[in-house]
């Protein structure tokens, strides 16, 4: 008997696609269910869409944070190599 390995396709969403999916939850009822079966994505993804869309609507942009993290992230594999 042999193994068949399912991997997921990757799929690629862009910022202004993500930003339509997510206003179509919030704004208009839209489940998580519903968007990941229009885009391909998987819960995780669409909840996050979701929570980062809200998060915006309510001013706790968390964007300073994340250019934070993500120079350190570079910085450190930048150094790591040598």
């Amino acid at each position: 008997m042999t193994d068949i390995k399912k991997t997921k396709v990757r799929i690629k969403v862009t910022k202004k696609q993500k930003l339509e999916f997510a206003k179509l939850m919030v704004d208009d009822g839209y489940s998580i269910l519903q968007i990941m079966e229009m885009s391909g994505a998987c819960e995780s993804a669409v909840s996050r869409w979701k929570r980062q869309y809200i998060n915006e609507l309510k001013g706790n942009t968390n964007y300073i944070n994340q250019l934070t993290r993500l120079i350190q992230s570079r910085l450190h594999s930048f150094f790591t190599r040598f």
